[in-house]
Order: structure tokens, then C-alpha cells, then sequence
């Protein structure tokens, strides 16, 4: 998943403020607006903007993304007013595929905590999970009586 660069609000009038402020964001939706096919609904109105490719990618790229889009002239001034609105939560949250592991660390350059930080945006990193299959459903004592036999032909 590409970094996502969002800010979202309860009471937030988000079409006022991409008028107001020339941001272009990727998505832009209202509270009450329908989230996804089941019916769900937005809790609250905001928009977004995909740093880079949607697909999961290396943290370093997605970093890197993130800064170069922090420091691009042409979005400062819309980030310093997005930091100015009252009310309003901003985040940057990176996605990475990871396999199940006992323990994940990801390291976060001071270039990026200082340009987000400039703007207010919380960072987050997100791990989903991948390749992992889902544990089938057996009943009791028919593994074991598998784990056995393996066992008894190992022993051969």
C-alpha cells in the first residue's frame, strides 16, 4: 500500500477548503457519505492524497515520497492552512505487507517527523499481513492422529 496523506474532520467543510486553498486531492468525501458496498458510511469528511503507487512498496520509498511531497513548494501553503483548521486530524500512514513475525521494527527518518511535524501529521505505519494462511478448520484429534503417522514414518 502507498503512503496516504489524509486530513479528516467531524465537522469539517472540506469542499470549502480545497476551494479555498487550491489543494488537489486524489479523494475527497463528505460525512454520510456511503464508504464501500456494504452501505457503510463516513463518520467524518476529509480527503486524501496517494504518495506514490498503490501497491505495497519498500517504507524507504514510501518515506521518501512523503518527504519530497511535504516539501514540494506548490503544497506548502495548503498544508499550513490544513494545519490552522480546528478540529481537523492529519495523518500520514505508510502500509507495508509484512509477514507474521514475532517482532517489526520500522525506522522513521528525522527529515520526515520534522517535515510532517511542521504541518501537524501524525505518523503511522500500518503491517498487514501477507502470505499467512488461514488455519483450517478440523476436527479434534485428526491432526494429531496426522502428526502420528508422520511421526511413526520419520521413525522408519
Amino acid at each position: 500500500m502507498a503512503c496516504k496523506l489524509s486530513v479528516v474532520g467531524k465537522r469539517w467543510d472540506v469542499k470549502g477548503f480545497v476551494d479555498r486553498t487550491g489543494a488537489e486531492p486524489d479523494e475527497t468525501f463528505e460525512k454520510g457519505d456511503i464508504f464501500d458496498s456494504f452501505g457503510t458510511l463516513y463518520k467524518v469528511s476529509g480527503f486524501t492524497f496517494t504518495l506514490g503507487p498503490n501497491a505495497f512498496v519498500p517504507l524507504k520509498r514510501q518515506v521518501r515520497a512523503a518527504v519530497t511531497f511535504l516539501e514540494l513548494p506548490r503544497n506548502q501553503g495548503w498544508l499550513r492552512a490544513a494545519s490552522r483548521e480546528r478540529g481537523t486530524e492529519r495523518r500520514l500512514e505508510f502500509g507495508l505487507a509484512r509477514p507474521r513475525e514475532p517482532a517489526n521494527t520500522d525506522y522513521l527518518p528525522a527529515r520526515l517527523a520534522a517535515a510532517a511535524g511542521r504541518y501537524g501529521f501524525d505518523l503511522v505505519v500500518s503491517h498487514y499481513p501477507v502470505g499467512v494462511e488461514e488455519p483450517k478448520r478440523v476436527r479434534r484429534g485428526v491432526i494429531r492422529r496426522r502428526l502420528s503417522a508422520a511421526g511413526s514414518r520419520a521413525a522408519r
